[in-house]
């Protein structure tokens, strides 16, 4: 979901070419069916696209290429760098959402290098995935990303947070947490 206080110039969802398997362990990604929620904003006379995603999971955590479920990702992680390179070049653009792998990866790589956008926490180690008890903690690690592309002619400053999302009046650990993301904040500042 993208949420706005300003009203959207264009909204549009395109869905995954490669949604996976119907019969799979990703059955329940493909029936979602997954894609890119891509809004377009008018902010000051800027316009800022925003392409807000969710990428299948990859439920055994491997991933190396020859991995089905990594085969998935890619292809979905290819579309959208695609998608975001086609957006205009005046435009603030940025990517955004679960992407359900980690920072070492070969599809992170996969996306900065096809994208050709920038992740401005690329090198905060806090993780934005806070697994929930029953799972290992080796699932404790960055899973939702931003990357931007700033446009072209216009000097501009960027930076972004990792906030966690958290019930401080709770009185126990159960409810003390909404959300097992983090949410991503990010700052744009231009004349």
């Amino acid at each position: 979901m993208t949420a706005s206080r300003l009203p959207f110039q264009r909204s549009e969802f395109l869905s995954f070419p490669n949604r996976g398997k119907l019969l799979s362990i990703g059955f329940a990604d493909w029936a979602l069916k997954k894609g890119v929620l891509v809004t377009e904003l008018d902010v000051e006379g800027l316009p800022v696209i925003v392409l807000n995603t969710h990428i299948h999971a990859n439920y055994l955590g491997k991933w190396y290429k020859e991995n089905k479920l990594a085969k998935v990702q890619s292809d979905q992680v290819q579309y959208l760098a695609e998608q975001a390179k086609a957006q205009s070049d005046d435009a603030l653009v940025i990517i955004c959402g679960d992407f359900n792998f980690p920072r070492d990866t070969f599809l992170y790589d996969e996306l900065r290098q096809v994208s050709g956008f920038t992740d401005p926490l690329m090198n905060d180690p806090r993780p934005t995935y806070r697994p929930v008890s029953f799972l290992a903690s080796k699932w404790s690690v960055t899973l939702d990303f931003i990357f931007f592309r700033k446009p072209t002619k216009i000097d501009m400053a960027i930076n972004a947070d990792i906030l966690p999302i958290e019930n401080t009046k709770a009185r126990n650990g159960r409810t003390k947490f909404l959300t097992d993301h983090c949410a991503l904040n990010i700052t744009a500042a231009w004349r």
